[in-house]
């Protein structure tokens, strides 16, 4: 995702910022304040940045919120699913933002825009392209900033003890699997564990290649294409 600012002032001291994201350009003016987050990635990056949304949407898992944001959301109302939103309720509670994801939302894109500013990250797997873009559209770049600033210098540091661990082995391969009752799944570099793992140092299965969050294996004699030093 590209993400390009232009600053112009206005009469009221306030600032218009042209934030260009992956379904188009949206103007925002000033600091909004009223946040609904459509998707797991903003609901985490707006409580790092010290936002509390005025609505999110259900977690996946350890419903209705994952336990590790519960006391910071604790009294945020929920909106539906992160496929699903409740278009009528986010319209009741007037936000003067929505932060959506193009691989969830596009086909209501225009309808949330309808609502209220929308702005979308590429995909809900790119935590570093969410931070951006809300550090951004919620004018808190120096907190993004030094969120990516962080992160840079753990991964180099865990970087540097994996190495050492491992000496001459290094770079790993790795597969990230998770067993469902009819299928087995694999993550690969373009899902959320492989972007961590890549940045780390990681590389992948050849079926990487495919550029995709993933694959389903069905079958037995799928299993061999997932074969790595490392099983996730």
């Amino acid at each position: 995702m590209k993400l390009m600012v232009r600053f112009a002032a206005w009469a009221s001291n306030e600032t218009t910022r042209q934030v260009d994201h992956a379904l188009g350009v949206t103007e925002i003016q000033g600091t909004p304040t009223r946040i609904v987050t459509l998707y797991q990635g903003a609901n985490d990056t707006a409580v790092a940045l010290g936002v509390t949304p005025i609505a999110v949407v259900d977690s996946w898992v350890e419903k209705p919120m994952y336990h590790y944001l519960r006391d910071d959301l604790a009294n945020v109302p929920h909106v539906g699913l992160e496929t699903q939103p409740n278009l009528e309720e986010i319209a009741r509670l007037k936000p003067d933002l929505i932060i959506a994801n193009k691989a969830r939302h596009e086909d209501i894109y225009t309808l949330l825009s309808q609502i209220a500013l929308t702005v979308t990250e590429d995909n809900v797997f790119d935590f570093k392209g969410t931070v951006q873009l809300m550090g951004e559209t919620l004018n808190k770049q120096d907190e993004a900033d030094q969120l990516l600033a962080d992160w840079d210098q753990r991964v180099a540091r865990l970087q540097t003890e994996l190495q050492a661990k491992v000496g001459d082995q290094w770079p790993l391969q790795v597969a990230i699997t998770n067993v469902r009752n009819d299928h087995l799944r694999v993550y690969l570099e373009d899902s959320f564990a492989g972007t961590v793992l890549n940045d780390l140092g990681f590389e992948f299965p050849a079926m990487a290649a495919q550029r995709t969050w993933g694959v389903k294996l069905n079958s037995k004699e799928n299993i061999p294409s997932m074969n790595a030093d490392v099983m996730q």
